[in-house]
């Protein structure tokens, strides 16, 4: 501020003084840093930027409409990504990185990326968000009194990396890193409430945006087999940090760090955990399922008796009525319920192609005359088949992961933590799947980073 007498002297000069915020463009912020970090001779981003382009669009990870503007995007501010580009303009919003210096800032996180980029990732086409630190892409040095929350995402996904499979480390580490810059600010109410397409556009990302990210970032003939790949490692990610949350908005599946919510965030953890096992095996996880047993095992019908076989039972009448015995011969219906784990069953239906036409085929094997004798003439027998086919077990499924992660995971994680106060443990033994997982030894009993 001008002295008074300064201040009173000057406006008669010069019609009036006053004071503002001296505005600039994010694009002359971005080439500044450019200016001072780099060295690149004009026009040398043509040739580049159309190959990368054709290179999106033969993947599929653009359509051919879109090839333009991606292309001209890239040419603007060679040799960094978008997506590089996109996490520096970040500096210039006090609201969002409330410990940013703006020019400066770029510049200095501009001359790392640039420094690792060209030291440990040369054949790389572009510099990315990938050439950060997970410190860096995260903005952790910036991020005021929010620093501790983004550090807590930051340990949890740290981990998640070093536990994937070898061949996945990279993968799982700039697709982290991706996912993280574009969400990055220290308004993280903001990530929470963005459940509509302008929040989602802002804060998160797609698997279509993490594609471009590792084109821009991989020479042309190894991006085949890298895209191949990062569905693998993103549901590493999400599965095994806890910290990565999916949303559908306008039927786009959208990712965003969790940052806010520790006992949410685990619930997260245990759902992707639920869904994983559910996916690899289907059966093997309805067999499995605590809720599905108990329903089965408490179905009863006044009057009537009900068992629960296997299928090759049904296919096999003298086996069936050495089972049900002489029920058969009651006056009263008896059911058999066949399980909706039972390996013969699915292997039926596989090969049908069909529930409808495997129920016709047992249908008619069982009404067959010599099927009937074999059963000794029942009076009612009925037959309880379970529909197996995709969309059926999906709407089943669902309803299960949720339950099994929400009722009896969580719960026994929840419990696990308001009891272990009052237990002398110096040492857990626990694996991904127990409800100690996260639990350290500190050296003076244990403490939870749940």
């Amino acid at each position: 501020m001008l002295p008074p007498h300064l201040d009173e002297r000057l406006g008669r000069y010069t019609g009036g003084i006053g004071e503002g915020a001296l505005g600039f463009s994010l694009e002359d912020m971005v080439d500044i840093a450019i200016f001072r970090v780099l060295d690149v001779p004009k026009g040398a981003g043509e040739e580049p930027s159309e190959r990368l382009g054709d290179g999106a669009v033969a993947h599929g990870a653009l359509n051919p409409g879109e090839k333009g503007a991606f292309v001209r995007s890239l040419r603007k501010h060679y040799p960094l990504s978008p997506f590089l580009v996109s996490a520096l303009k970040k500096f210039a919003r006090r609201e969002e990185l409330p410990g940013a210096e703006h020019v400066r800032s770029a510049i200095y996180a501009l001359a790392l990326a640039a420094e690792r980029a060209l030291s440990q990732d040369p054949n790389s086409p572009l510099i990315d968000v990938k050439h950060m630190s997970l410190e860096e892409a995260c903005f952790l040095g910036h991020m005021g009194d929010l620093r501790q929350d983004w550090a807590s995402v930051l340990a949890e996904v740290s981990e998640a990396i070093d536990n994937a499979d070898p061949r996945l480390k990279g993968l799982c580490e700039h697709i982290a890193k991706h996912i993280l810059a574009k969400a990055a600010t220290a308004n993280v109410f903001e990530i929470e409430r963005a459940q509509d397409i302008s929040g989602a556009s802002k804060y998160g990302t797609t698997s279509g945006y993490i594609a471009l990210s590792l084109i821009c970032t991989t020479p042309l003939e190894k991006v085949g087999e890298v895209l191949s790949s990062s569905r693998e490692a993103l549901e590493h990610l999400i599965s095994r940090s806890g910290r990565i949350e999916e949303r559908i908005i306008d039927g786009e599946r959208y990712l965003f760090p969790a940052v806010l919510g520790t006992v949410f965030s685990r619930l997260r953890y245990f759902l992707a955990d639920e869904r994983k096992m559910a996916t690899e095996d289907r059966l093997g996880y309805l067999m499995r399922s605590s809720l599905l047993s108990e329903v089965l095992g408490n179905v009863g019908i006044e009057g009537c008796t009900i068992y629960r076989i296997g299928f090759e039972l049904l296919e096999d009448p003298h086996e069936l009525r050495n089972r049900i015995g002489k029920s058969i011969s009651e006056p009263h219906p008896a059911f058999v319920i066949v399980e909706p784990w039972d390996t013969l069953f699915a292997k039926q239906l596989q090969e049908r192609r069909s529930f409808v036409s495997l129920a016709s085929h047992i249908v008619d094997k069982m009404n067959r005359t010599e099927y009937v004798e074999a059963l000794g003439r029942p009076f009612y027998l009925i037959a309880l088949l379970p529909n197996l086919e995709e969309s059926v077990v999906e709407e089943l499924v669902q309803p299960l992961i949720e339950y099994e992660a929400a009722n009896l995971t969580l719960l026994d994680f929840l419990s696990f933590c308001l009891l272990f106060p009052f237990l002398n443990f110096r040492h857990v033994a626990h694996g991904p799947h127990s409800p100690g997982r996260g639990l350290q030894d500190k050296g003076h009993g244990l403490t939870s980073s749940a």
